[in-house]
């Protein structure tokens, strides 16, 4: 089956906005081809920068942004989720991937035909870097069309002792 990753290049809040004021980018979404699509933001994700204890555990959070799914195939298909551990910028110290846990949050129907289930996954913590989460399972209906989205949310737990400055990590989404 052919799947499609597309980023959809943009600000997160004004694809959000043209999304809710203009339904006739939701027509022009469906008249994609027989794909299943998934339109995602390329926005680099900045967690707020954080003042602790050395010795403290601290925990934050930052949405992913919007992701749009367009359901075309009839097939069932998953979107996953990866991470590598996040790197000092300024040394060799390193938060590790599994400080992260991904909260896919609830699947939001933005157009429908047929009412596909569409459950989405578990808030998980991740094991290491080879690890992944399960954002969304689709199963498709009687139809070929299901346009929905959901907004899921990252949590770093930065561990004690972790030496101060600004740390790297990316973020994989796979559709299967």
């Amino acid at each position: 089956h052919n799947r499609c990753v597309i980023t959809l290049v943009g600000d997160r809040d004004a694809i959000q906005e043209a999304l809710a004021a203009t339904p006739e980018v939701l027509d022009e979404i469906a008249a994609t081809p027989d794909l299943n699509f998934i339109f995602i933001s390329n926005d680099q994700i900045n967690f707020t920068g954080q003042e602790f204890s050395f010795n403290q555990i601290k925990v934050t959070s930052e949405d992913l942004g919007q992701m749009i799914f367009v359901q075309h195939e009839q097939s069932n298909w998953n979107t996953y989720i990866g991470t590598t551990d996040f790197q000092s910028l300024s040394s060799n110290a390193v938060i590790p991937a599994s400080a992260l846990t991904v909260i896919p949050g609830d699947a939001t129907v933005l157009s429908s035909r047929d009412g596909a289930q569409i459950t989405t996954g578990n808030p998980r913590t991740f094991n290491g870097t080879f690890d992944k989460s399960v954002l969304v399972d689709v199963k498709p209906g009687s139809s070929d069309l299901e346009i929905f989205s959901i907004n899921p949310t990252l949590q770093v737990k930065i561990p004690p002792k972790t030496p101060p400055g600004r740390y790297h990590g990316h973020l994989t989404i796979t559709s299967l």
